[in-house]
Parts: structure tokens; C-alpha cells; sequence
């Protein structure tokens, strides 16, 4: 599961809280935040999270703390691996991965010196680069590009565009659901990243074809994605649709995908296209 928090004055902790029992035994939480005051907020969770998983042992945390870049984040993450000792000490024990794993991930460019002490103490690093940024050699190799406005869209969409990447190469049956979310903001609790951003409280099938259409739309022009993986995720994504017998959303994917393939691998392509235009209303 991956869950994503906006982490700010009107965040409500104890829904976050009473939450946790629910969430997968293997979970990535994501905080996002621009004003460090709220590591006080994270050193209250990280208690409450700490008491969780000694209680339900089997279960294994990765916290993802997304935040600017701020000279005094030493102290602060000195702090933090005092919290993780005994997990870290459980992990060499055992030969194993911690069960709780914290990956800071600047939302501005870190210095060198930060990342150096960052990495001696366990915390691999992560940065968000803008979309006309280049990738400068001593980065962390954890990069996450920022094409949309809010950066916990960004991040999040991404995380989807990787699990696509990684289950296309083996297409089983849902091969193209998303992981469960869970995004708070405020007051409010969206079941996925599309329904974040779109202010929707629930989510159908519908809205998920559309969202994977309209994020290969954004990875083509934040040029997230190389034309093969455009091309593969838009013609999978296509056979998917054409199988539900959602010929409208397969069409789409259908006619994006021949944008990018050869001449060669066109002729499948046609024959689904026409099948399609065949189909949908005149």
C-alpha cells in the first residue's frame, strides 16, 4: 500500500492513527511538507508508528519525508536515527531490512555534505528535480521529476508509472491496477492519486482508464517515458480496454501507441485500430 500525506497545520493525525490497523503488512508513507516546524509532527508519529510495529511485528514501514532542503537538517536527522537504533539493530541481527526505513527526498537541491552524512546513516536520499533540470552527476540516484503543480502529485504519479513499467512485463490478470492508496489532506481521506487531484471522495473503473490515458499524456510531455515504454503501456493498456470491451478508451491508447512504433510493428496496431473504428459510434 501507499498512503500520502499533506503534512501541514490541518492535518488530523489521529484519522492517520486510526488508520493504521487497515493498511498493508508492507507500506510506503509519504510526507510532504514545507516548513520543517512539522518534523515536530513526524516525531510524534514516528512514536506512534514505532509502538505499532512492536506490537504487530510483522510488519515493515518505509516513510518517505519530502521537504525542502535546510541547513540545520543534521540535528534534525540525527534526531530521527536515534527513533530507528533498535530496528536497525533487529535488521543486522537477523540479516534482514529494517522494518522501519526513513528516505528523506528534497523537494530543492541538497548539498553534497548533506547527502555524505545522510548516507552514513542509513537514510538513503532522495531529491525532486524540476521538469527543465538536468540530472547532475553526484545526485542521489533516487530522482523523482516534478511535472505537476503539487509536488505529491508528481510523486505520486510516478510511483504508478513505475509499477505500470515493471507489470507490463508480465501481464496478468489486473496487471494495470494501481497499488492501494490512501492521500490525506486536511480534513479529507482520497482513495487514489486521480481522486486527489480531483477532489473525487470515491473512484470507478471508468475514472482509472482515464487516469492512465491522461498520465502517459503527461509522462509524454515531461519526457518521463522513452517512445518504446510509450509504446508498449499505450498498446497493453489498449488490448486491456479492448478485452472489457471499453472500445473508446482502447481506441485512444490504440491511435497514441502508433505514434511510436516502427513500421514493422504498425500492422497489429491497424488491424485493432479499425476493429475499434468499426465499433464506435459515427
Amino acid at each position: 500500500m501507499e498512503i500520502y500525506i499533506k503534512l501541514d497545520d490541518e492535518f488530523q493525525k489521529e484519522k492517520f492513527f486510526s488508520k493504521l490497523p487497515e493498511i498493508d503488512i508492507f507500506s510506503n508513507i509519504y510526507f510532504f511538507f514545507n516548513n520543517l516546524k512539522h518534523f515536530e509532527l513526524i516525531f510524534d508519529i514516528l512514536e506512534k508508528i514505532i509502538n505499532f510495529l512492536n506490537t504487530y511485528t510483522f510488519c515493515y514501514f518505509r516513510l518517505h519525508l519530502v521537504h525542502p532542503y535546510k541547513e540545520e537538517l543534521k540535528y534534525i536527522y540525527s534526531k530521527i536515527y536515534e527513533f530507528l537504533i533498535s530496528f536497525n539493530l533487529e535488521g543486522y541481527k537477523h540479516q534482514v531490512v529494517p522494518r522501519l526505513v526513513v528516505f528523506p527526498i528534497f523537494s530543492s537541491e541538497p548539498s553534497r555534505d548533506i547527502l555524505e552524512f545522510l548516507e552514513s546513516h542509513f537514510f538513503p536520499p532522495g531529491v525532486v528535480l524540476d521538469a527543465n533540470k538536468k540530472i547532475q552527476k553526484g545526485l542521489p540516484e533516487r530522482v523523482f521529476i516534478n511535472f505537476c503543480e503539487d509536488v505529491l502529485l508528481s510523486v505520486g504519479y510516478q510511483n504508478i508509472l513505475v509499477n505500470l513499467l515493471d507489470n507490463v512485463q508480465f501481464p496478468e490478470k489486473d496487471w494495470k491496477t494501481c497499488p492501494p492508496m490512501i492521500v490525506f489532506e486536511g480534513k479529507e481521506i482520497f482513495p487514489c492519486i486521480y481522486a486527489f487531484e480531483n477532489k473525487l471522495n470515491q473512484i470507478d473503473k471508468n475514472s482509472c482508464n482515464k487516469c492512465f490515458y491522461k498520465l502517459l499524456q503527461k509522462a509524454f510531455q515531461s519526457k518521463l517515458l522513452n517512445f518504446q515504454e510509450l509504446a508498449s503501456l499505450h498498446f497493453r493498456l489498449g488490448l486491456e480496454l479492448f478485452e472489457e470491451r471499453n472500445v473508446k478508451m482502447a481506441e485512444k491508447h490504440f491511435s497514441e501507441a502508433l505514434k511510436f512504433v516502427s513500421t514493422k510493428e504498425k500492422k497489429s496496431l491497424y488491424y485493432y485500430l479499425g476493429i475499434c473504428k468499426a465499433q464506435l459510434p459515427k
